[in-house]
């Protein structure tokens, strides 16, 4: 029997396939229409093109099977799981092939249709503990694979399999099969994805999904009784290599801990964030819901518009750590921001409370490593760094100018200062400032703080898409101007050196680097500032300038023209340091030692 594969439902009411013109009810509600979906297929394969990477597709897979757990860990009293939970990720590069199978409870007849026709109604809504709530994630295969096979069986049910191919619009009952289900339990579900594109298996390794796996889950990992573990296996099924997922241990790093809890609408939220004495890769504070990952601090937006320090606190690699906000606060359908909602405001109001405290303790920790008989260079190269941001607001105005003259009056005289700012206007954003639910500007409305907030320029107007086409302009914004500080920057968990790091609108150049270190020459056992110390200042500077001036003007510059604009931006640098030279050195000659710590 061949079933529809139906589409996702809108006000409780199932799409069917036909005409995309609304039709009509029965008699008795003769006034009401309904929505249809002409191509659910299409639609779904749209919707998954929202994942980015291969591995976050297979998280949705691993997160089915952590939540048909969970039942049993809450059950046995929410300490551990009642027996070994067993999932396992299962690459075959060659074939082009990822499994995900597990040990659980599995799934009935009804429950496995359930699951395939009925997208958007998951049965997982309203049950507060489990992560699904949309139904959407089952056909996240859609975006990089062309067949899902969904193996299962429950306890005292038939074993069973379906498959589902992104090409088409109808599917095949589920069949019985006549082999026992592949596990300890002999339950459990198994995910296959086949025919994996080519491009979506760049990249993608043990490695990698373990990485994946061990931020996306931290918060669950360290459970008793559960096991994670990634292999990669040849054609003929033999391991090549697997390792186990572990999760990351806070006690062992050394810093200042900030550990809260509060609950908002009688649902508990925790704080476990830390100023770490170096960086730990991929641990910047995040926010997770139901022991899942939501996304980095400093990438959801709703919050960072109410962030008092921004960037400069939430991305700094030294504040690391996660606040789970349990289910007090949905997630929107991709998982990497919250629902606008009051319960969201009263969340962020609480977490806006720690921000004095988190950033005292992270300026006494940066106030470690920094390079004191640097600070004449430092305000130098702040000056010169300045000129040029200037410049180049100049030229994003102008360009403006010539593309929306409206927003330079129509009198002749230029309304837009050399910052981009409306004279006589507050800067706030040229379509006005609304407000939300949760009483937060809307982000039409943010004004940015620093250097790496997004704003709307002339080059951004440049895309061909017909969105873009018919999206109001908005006026160029007031940016703050990037500063330069001198550092010694720890090597992070791995070993590695940074050269230099952007904090919110200051670039840290790191005195430690070699490279910088065999740049830095000496005199009479003085500093001195050489040729080949310019060049590298500049070039580190235009590095991290130019990430920045892209991300604030929403640009997606091609590889040639980013080539070209690092070269004139470092030549500029270059050439301004050097003739400020005489001046520098002679601040220096004054010292008698290169830097110390300030402890």
């Amino acid at each position: 029997m061949t079933v529809a594969s139906c589409g996702p439902s809108f006000s409780g009411v199932r799409p069917a396939s036909g005409s995309l013109s609304p039709s009509r009810h029965s008699s008795s509600s003769s006034n009401n229409l309904s929505l249809s979906v002409s191509n659910p297929m299409l639609l779904l394969n749209d919707i998954a093109h929202r994942y980015e990477s291969t591995s976050r597709i297979v998280m949705e897979y691993v997160d089915n099977a952590l939540d048909d757990a969970e039942a049993m860990f809450r059950e046995n009293g929410g300490e551990r799981y009642p027996r070994p939970i067993d999932i396992v990720v299962s690459l075959d590069v060659a074939a082009r092939r990822l499994e995900v199978r597990d040990n659980c409870s599995g799934m009935d007849r009804a429950g496995l249709l359930r699951l395939v026709q009925n997208v958007g109604e998951s049965s997982k809504k309203g049950t507060p503990w489990l992560n699904g709530q949309f139904g959407f994630g089952l056909h996240a295969f859609r975006a990089c694979a062309d067949r899902l096979v969904l193996s299962s069986r429950r306890d005292g049910e038939e074993h069973l399999q379906l498959a589902i191919d992104r090409s088409a619009s109808t599917f095949e009952e589920p069949r019985a099969l006549s082999s026992p289900f592949d596990s300890d339990t002999g339950t459990g579900t198994l995910v296959t994805m086949e025919g994996v594109d080519d491009q979506w298996m760049e990249g993608v390794d043990v490695a990698s999904i373990v990485n994946e796996i061990e931020l996306h889950f931290e918060r669950l990992l360290s459970r008793e009784n559960l096991s994670i573990r990634v292999r990669e296996v040849a054609s003929d099924g033999t391991v090549v290599r697997e390792e186990r997922c572990k999760p990351f241990d806070y006690h062992d790093v050394a810093g200042t801990t900030f550990h809260r809890q509060f609950q908002v609408d009688d649902h508990q939220v925790r704080v476990h964030l830390k100023v770490a004495d170096h960086e730990y890769e991929g641990q910047r504070a995040r926010f997770f819901a139901l022991g899942r990952r939501i996304n980095e601090v400093s990438h959801v937006h709703s919050f960072m518009k109410r962030s008092a320090y921004r960037h400069s606190l939430w991305a700094h690699p030294q504040l690391i750590g996660y606040i789970d906000v349990g289910d007090c606060v949905d997630p929107v359908i991709t998982r990497d921001e919250f629902k606008q909602t009051k319960a969201r405001g009263e969340l962020y109001k609480q977490l806006l409370a720690l921000e004095p405290s988190l950033q005292a303790a992270l300026e006494r920790e940066m106030e470690k490593h920094k390079v004191m008989t640097l600070g004449g260079l430092e305000d130098v190269l702040s000056s010169v760094l300045g000129t040029l941001a200037r410049d180049d607001r100049r030229t994003v105005r102008e360009a403006m100018r010539a593309q929306h003259p409206e927003l330079f009056g129509v009198t002749g005289v230029d309304r837009v200062n050399v910052d981009g700012e409306v004279d006589g206007e507050q800067d706030v954003a040229f379509d006005g400032n609304a407000e939300g639910e949760d009483g937060a500007a809307t982000d039409d409305a943010e004004a940015p703080l620093a250097a790496s907030t997004s704003s709307a320029s002339a080059s951004s107007t440049s895309s061909s898409s017909p969105a873009a086409e018919n999206k109001k302009p908005r006026r160029p914004r007031r940016t703050m101007n990037i500063g330069i500080r001198f550092a010694q920057i720890p090597a992070s968990d791995s070993g590695q050196a940074k050269r230099s790091q952007l904090i919110g609108n200051v670039i840290e150049i790191n005195t430690e680097h070699p490279d910088f270190v065999k740049r830095l020459g000496r005199r009479m056992g003085k500093p001195r500032i050489t040729d080949r110390l310019s060049a590298y200042l500049a070039g580190v500077i235009a590095a991290q300038y130019k990430e920045s001036f892209y991300r604030q003007h929403n640009r997606n510059p091609e590889r040639g023209e980013i080539y070209s604009d690092l070269l004139n931006d470092t030549y500029r640098l270059e050439a301004s340091i050097r003739r400020r030279l005489p001046s520098l050195q002679r601040h220096l000659n004054k010292m008698n030692v290169v830097s110390k710590r300030n402890t």
